[in-house]
């Protein structure tokens, strides 16, 4: 009789202890279904536009039904890893190290995301000063790299994610008279085009939108280049996923300008300009640019710059033939929104606001293209660039 005792309150502990197992898989599912994993680039020292304080990149989970964000761990080690990029395959994690102190040069970081601790893979040079801008070609082969000083680079991606040295550098020269941060080239954005032979790289020192073919190899081949207006500097661009239009973010004439796009090997032609705070008078530095996965608006980051207060976020309703109108701006409720991204699912906008050390969650009213406060921020040190797993 003991035996079988036993044997019963054994098995009904085992049935218990399964029971709870299978409730807290449960509810991990849920969580996961609930939730998306975003990434976080940070500055995490001086630097002379900036004073960094963050420990490295963070992972964040937000809520998809109420845009709340939590901090899940923190990838430290690194130095300012600004921007990022993340592998199609979601594996791997790639960081530029934005280092511009002339006593050592920018790096690359490689990490493994797969499990639930990042594991770093390997670092190696940007080949540039202050790397600004990472991207992987649509076919998960390359790494491409901008440096606002003078230089875009490839690298190879390894099996294990890992990246090779350089597979080729190109050196962007200034050959106008040299004028205010047009002193020389500054690629600012690096970006593959859909059909993936062909790159798009703004340059802020040159006013031009250079277009580059990538071979097999990671090789640049220069096919085209796109003049902006004098004097504009250009900072960022977008491609509409309908229409045949690009939109150039230029930070320092405050514009966007709308560009029909051709052959990628030829010139694009601008069909309108228009500024980033509508008629607003105000002393802001556009930094980054975003389309709705719909397709209908377009939103743009701005900073107060010169005692300026315009922390805001413009958004712009996109017509039929791809022209934009201007519906409103709103505040960051920060200061200096280095950037902004847009969740997969187009129902929330993200601001990233550097000095003031928040990530600030707006609702997006998907048939106006309106954004309005959730009344959810999350304290994050220094932002900069966020990326959506």
């Amino acid at each position: 009789m003991k035996l079988q005792h036993f044997t019963l309150l054994f098995t009904i502990s085992l049935m218990l202890f399964n029971c709870q197992t299978a409730e807290k898989e449960t509810v991990k599912e849920e969580e996961k279904i609930n939730t998306s994993t975003i990434y976080v680039g940070t500055y995490t020292r001086k630097e002379g536009h900036v004073d960094g304080k963050a420990t490295g990149i963070y992972e964040l989970k937000m809520n998809v039904e109420t845009g709340e964000l939590s901090i899940i761990d923190t990838i430290e080690g690194t130095i300012n890893p600004s921007y990022l990029a993340i592998h199609p395959n979601q594996k791997y994690l790639y960081a530029v190290n934005e280092i511009a102190d002339g006593s050592r040069i920018g790096t690359i970081t490689a990490y493994n995301i797969e499990n639930e601790k990042a594991q770093k893979i390997n670092e190696v040079s940007s080949k540039g000063d202050a790397p600004c801008y990472i991207s992987i070609d649509r076919t998960g082969k390359f790494v491409l790299v901008a440096n606002y000083m003078e230089t875009i680079a490839s690298y190879e991606i390894e099996k294990d994610g890992s990246l090779s040295e350089a597979v080729e550098v190109v050196e962007h020269k200034r050959e106008r008279a040299a004028v205010f941060r047009q002193e020389t080239g500054h690629p600012h954005i690096i970006l593959p085009a859909m059909n993936n032979k062909t790159l798009f790289v703004a340059d802020l020192g040159l006013d031009e939108i250079l277009h580059y073919e990538l071979n097999e190899k990671g090789e640049f081949t220069k096919v085209a280049t796109t003049e902006t207006v004098p004097l504009s500097g250009p900072r960022h661009l977008v491609f509409h996923p309908i229409y045949s239009k690009c939109y150039v973010l230029n930070e320092l004439n405050i514009t966007v300008e709308v560009f029909e796009t051709k052959a990628a090997n030829e010139p694009f032609e601008r069909i309108q300009m228009i500024n980033t705070v509508g008629d607003i008078d105000e002393n802001v530095a556009p930094s980054a640019i975003k389309l709705h996965p719909s397709g209908k608006f377009l939103y743009v980051a701005n900073r107060g710059i010169n005692g300026g207060t315009g922390h805001n976020i413009t958004a712009f309703s996109i017509n039929e033939s791809g022209e934009l109108s201007f519906v409103a701006s709103y505040s960051t409720e920060g200061e200096v929104p280095r950037d902004f991204e847009i969740s997969p699912d187009g129902r929330f906008l993200l601001a990233a606001n550097q000095n003031s050390n928040s990530i600030i969650t707006f609702k997006i009213n998907t048939t106006t293209g309106e954004l309005e406060s959730t009344g959810q921020q999350l304290e994050i040190k220094t932002p900069v660039c966020l990326k959506f797993l």
